[in-house]
């Protein structure tokens, strides 16, 4: 990578940044698993009523595991929500599809839970935009739990870890997961 030329006029040589390979990476995770999902007709298939792993499975010809793998990064990265009614699910893929953002009432509107000990937030603080998968790990990563003792104790794989870690970033507008269990703390939601 070549940065701009310095006041000496001249060019010098720079490394990609890690965030950049990061970027690229999840961008690459997440363009993979939307045209794969557009190629089996996932959206369409679910839009008709499909809503199991072996209704889509018939619908677009795949196998049945593969879509439920597929359907779970999805939800992680999401671009799907789970238990919602048929006809809110097609609404929210036909709002998708028209290039309007997508946000999950059950989700944006979470229960009210006690905040931490410790927290700068009072009890009864809102639990916020995180599953319980995400406050988990971002609350580890937070007590200083490195991500290998965390991926074995979870029985996650190094995706999947990572999945959950760019779907709390994404939802708190971080750019780093150590910023995202930052962020989750100061708001109560940890």
């Amino acid at each position: 990578m070549v940065e701009p030329a310095t006041d000496t006029g001249k060019a010098r040589e720079a490394g990609p940044s890690p965030r950049l390979i990061l970027d690229s990476i999840n961008a690459y995770q997440r363009s993979s698993a939307l045209k794969a999902a557009v190629t089996l007709d996932v959206f369409s298939a679910i839009a008709a009523g499909a809503a199991t792993p072996a209704a889509l499975a018939a619908a677009s010809g795949a196998d049945a595991r593969a879509l439920r793998i597929l359907c779970d990064y999805l939800v992680v990265a999401g671009f799907l929500v789970k238990d919602a009614p048929s006809e809110r699910l097609s609404r929210a893929i036909r709002d998708v599809h028209a290039g309007r953002r997508v946000i999950d009432v059950d989700l944006a509107t979470s229960t009210t839970v006690t905040a931490p000990a410790g927290s700068p937030v009072a009890a009864g603080a809102v639990a916020g935009p995180l599953s319980s998968r995400e406050r988990g790990i971002l609350s580890a990563l937070r007590d200083g739990i490195p991500l290998s003792a965390l991926r074995s104790v979870l029985g996650l794989s190094s995706a999947t870890l990572q999945a959950h870690l760019v779907a709390a970033q994404g939802k708190t507008g971080s750019r780093s997961s150590t910023e995202a269990a930052r962020v989750a703390y100061d708001n109560g939601w940890l």
